[in-house]
């Protein structure tokens, strides 16, 4: 059984050059796909901590209701 894939739990995250993420060196852009909310990020943790951030408004947005377009 092949779980949802719901759009407003999708994200765009893009590296950049610099980026070596197996080596622990992450920085780039995270974009919620949905809403357009995004962060440029320069650690792991900050990428982890604006997507369980966004994750979270979205879960507390009612079913049907449209997306607010915010920044973090």
């Amino acid at each position: 059984m092949t779980a949802a894939l719901p759009s407003r739990r999708a994200f765009l995250v893009r590296y950049t050059d610099e980026a070596d993420p197996p080596r622990g060196r992450v920085s780039g852009r995270v974009e919620h796909v949905e809403s357009g909310a995004s962060l440029h990020f320069s650690s792991q943790e900050e990428l982890n901590e604006f997507i369980a951030r966004t994750l979270s408004k979205e879960k507390a947005r009612p079913e049907g209701t449209p997306p607010r377009h915010f920044n973090s």
